[in-house]
Parts: structure tokens; sequence; C-alpha cells
């Protein structure tokens, strides 16, 4: 564990940290903590064993398998668990309004959720983000 003194020092660290790495940050706003470098052993009775290795090694499988279950004793639901995507800030600003923990990942690679893919295997719960997305509620009509 490395810690910052900023959010946008440990975002920094964090772009170039070795994976599966995780930025963690919360109520005080300033500091962040960045966790890298599991215990292999303890990662590897962890993760699912009918998984693939890529699937495994994907930092939002180590987030839903060990960190959350193993380390923090929560699973991953919608209740306990929300998601932002594509703003960290936003994210450490939830965090702080619900007193919780903002836990930041780097989004994964195109070619790991292609890789992913090809296995047959999907992607963790919110994993990936591909927009633009239709608003709610929205009709779509053709003219003819």
């Amino acid at each position: 564990m490395r810690d910052f003194d900023s959010l946008e020092a440990g975002l920094e660290a964090l772009e170039t940290a070795a994976e599966p790495a995780f930025l963690l940050a919360g109520e005080d706003g300033g500091t962040s903590h960045l966790l890298t470098d599991p215990d292999p052993l303890q990662l590897a009775h962890a993760m699912p064993t009918d998984r693939s290795a890529r699937w495994n090694a994907l930092n939002t499988s180590v987030l839903t398998e060990f960190v959350l279950p193993k380390v923090w004793g929560m699973q991953d639901d919608e209740q306990d668990v929300r998601i932002v995507h594509h703003d960290p800030r936003a994210a450490v600003r939830l965090a702080a309004r619900t007193g919780g923990t903002a836990v930041i990942l780097r989004p994964l690679a195109v070619e790991d959720v292609l890789a992913v893919a090809a296995e047959g295997e999907r992607v963790p719960r919110k994993s990936t983000s591909f927009g633009p997305k239709p608003r709610t509620g929205l009709v779509l009509r053709t003219f003819v």
C-alpha cells in the first residue's frame, strides 16, 4: 500500500501501477491509498477455479472475488456497491456523502474484454461502459 496526500497524486500512480491495482479514497477527500500486489496464495484461493486465467487476472474480477468478499466481508450487489463510470472525483464525492470508500480502477482494456469473451466468459458486473446510450424511455420510430 502506498499513501498519497491528494487524489490527483494517487490517480497518477494508479495509471502506471501493475495490475491489479486499486486506489482507495473516501470521506476526507484529500488522501488516497494505492493497493497493489495482493498476496498470490490468498488470491489463488479466492479466485474461481472454473474461470480462465485471463478472467481471474482482471482488476474487476480481483475486486469482486477477493477484495470485496475476502478483505472487506461484503458482496458485490447493487445495494452496497454503487458504480460510477468515467469520473473518479464523482466516485469520491459519492463515497464522502454516504460514508463509504471509493475504489478506483483503471478501465479494462478492450483486448482483455475481447479475450475473455473469446473464452465464452463475461466480465464481472459493470466492468464495461460502452456509450453513448439512449436515455431511459426514449422511443424510436421509423418515418416512412
